[in-house]
């Protein structure tokens, strides 16, 4: 599964595969509305049946009902423009979830975004796999805090950040994951959360706490469908305001720079995890 979901700046709803219900904006397929209306039409799911949905077309104060096998997501565009890049899928310059967001060619992981409702619903009540379900989680789990120096041009994550804290902080990951067979090694963002060493992101100006930050709602959905939620074993690398939120997710996930002075102390301990290496977490 690919380690990373959609946030973006200004956050759609949280919105998933089987995540569906009244106030999800929807796309009406031609032939689901009368004569006149065009294809894709907007509107506004009003309430949600196991077959039809009652729904207010953008515009209306009326309401309708048409089936759900004939009616999408509406943010289907803006969805997959929100997932970080991974340069090792194909090339595309609409972000992750398709290869061309006009003929909705999505790729295996990301077909949910293009799922009729009805489809979400059978997925919902275990009907309908996910292509490639997360697998097994690691027994190891490591999470470092994104770094507020960056890059000026997009780049791998782990490439982004380039301040000595973040650094550190890495130089530490990597040591406790060394002798690890089954670990894996995230980067939290602000902006974007949970990434992949290999996403590629460009910069951004959001701290933790503030507007447009991702919250630990969206880090747990996200933590989920990257199969990362039953970690057995978590460390969180960072400050205060980052390791929080991991630790509203996993609150079993250790924090070895609590209790710190300052940034001052936080870099020596980092710097003993990373000689330490394993022994460390």
């Amino acid at each position: 599964m690919p380690r990373h979901r959609p946030t973006g700046t200004a956050p759609l709803p949280l919105i998933g595969p089987g995540i569906v219900g009244a106030g999800i904006e929807v796309a009406c397929e031609y032939g689901c509305l009368p004569s006149g209306y065009g294809p894709l039409t907007r509107a506004t799911i009003v309430s949600l049946g196991a077959t039809t949905a009652t729904v207010r077309v953008y515009g209306e104060t009326t309401t309708r009902r048409v089936p759900n096998d004939m009616i999408r997501l509406y943010h289907r565009q803006e969805l997959a423009e929100q997932y970080p890049r991974d340069r090792r899928d194909v090339a595309r310059p609409y972000g992750g979830g398709c290869t061309n967001p006009r003929t909705w060619q999505w790729l295996p992981h990301y077909a949910w975004i293009g799922w009729t409702i009805a489809e979400h619903l059978q997925y919902a009540r275990g009907e309908r796999p996910l292509a490639g379900e997360p697998a097994r989680p690691p027994a190891r789990l490591v999470i470092v805090g994104c770094g507020w120096r960056k890059r000026e041009r997009a780049t791998d994550a782990f490439d982004l950040y380039v301040g000595s804290y973040y650094r550190a902080a890495r130089r530490a990951a990597d040591a406790l994951l060394a002798a690890a067979d089954d670990g894996y090694q995230a980067i939290l963002s602000a902006k974007y959360g949970l990434l992949d060493l290999h996403d590629v992101i460009g910069p951004y100006d959001v701290r933790m706490g503030q507007p447009g930050a991702i919250g630990a709602d969206t880090v747990a959905y996200q933590a989920q469908q990257q199969g990362l939620l039953g970690a057995r074993k978590v460390v969180v690398l960072a400050g205060r305001a980052y390791a929080d939120v991991v630790t509203s997710v996993w609150p079993h996930a250790q924090r070895p720079l609590d209790g710190t002075a300052g940034i001052g102390e936080q870099l020596q301990r980092l710097a003993a995890i990373a000689a330490a290496g394993a022994t460390a977490g």
